[in-house]
């Protein structure tokens, strides 16, 4: 298992990574030449990082191949590994750093469990949007969560769902701090079939009862 969490400055040169990697393989190139074109012109930290990733990969690369062996979180390279698997890795690299950006957008808050849960909702709603599927999602959010009742309780409900639970009644169960609206609303989204689309709308909303306040999304900061 690697790291369950990721620095400001890790953070910051996976953003840089995604969107420069996202727009490289626009142009119908390999993964290798993607590396190789973004590679001159990287800063200091993400040169770094798109060099680690280069040495692990060989012909037939891809993206998620050069960053798992580098023990970054597996919602980080679940996310990019699916959007391979499925012929989409470009969208699936800027939907994680829109992910990022807003979390590294927001400032101090007032309840840290609360942020834990949003963190853990907005990442497994990411992942579901690229087609993880919901027991890898919540294995891969639970770790990352960085309060231990917000990962005791996201590790239950993977149970519950496993079980055959939905997620809104999986989380109603084990998650007594999570507010009832945003059990509501992941429970309408459920019902209307639109899950992956709701799950960063609660993350938002339970941001904002945590004190913080969402960033505007797609917008890469210097």
């Amino acid at each position: 298992m690697g790291r369950k969490q990721l620095s400001a400055d890790d953070a910051g040169d996976v953003i840089w990574v995604c969107r420069h990697l996202a727009a490289a393989l626009q142009s119908d190139v390999t993964v290798l030449q993607a590396l190789d074109s973004v590679l001159p012109g990287a800063p200091s930290g993400p040169k770094a990082l798109l060099q680690a990733m280069r040495q692990n990969l060989v012909s037939e690369a891809t993206v998620a191949r050069g960053l798992i062996p580098l023990g970054l979180p597996s919602f980080v390279w679940g996310t990019i590994l699916s959007g391979e698997l499925y012929g989409a890795p470009a969208p699936a690299l800027v939907k994680l750093a829109d992910r990022l950006e807003a979390e590294r957008a927001t400032g101090p808050v007032k309840h840290k469990q609360l942020y834990a849960h949003s963190l853990a909702i907005g990442r497994l709603g990411l992942m579901l949007q690229v087609r993880v599927p919901i027991l890898s999602a919540l294995e891969a959010a639970a770790e990352s969560a960085s309060v231990p009742e917000v990962r005791d309780a996201l590790c239950a409900a993977r149970a519950a769902v496993c079980d055959g639970a939905d997620l809104s009644q999986a989380l109603s169960r084990v998650a007594a701090d999570l507010p009832a609206a945003a059990v509501d609303m992941i429970r309408d989204a459920e019902r209307a079939g639109r899950l992956p689309e709701a799950l960063p709308v609660v993350s938002d909303y339970l941001l904002d009862e945590a004190g913080g306040s969402a960033a505007p999304k797609g917008k890469e900061k210097h």
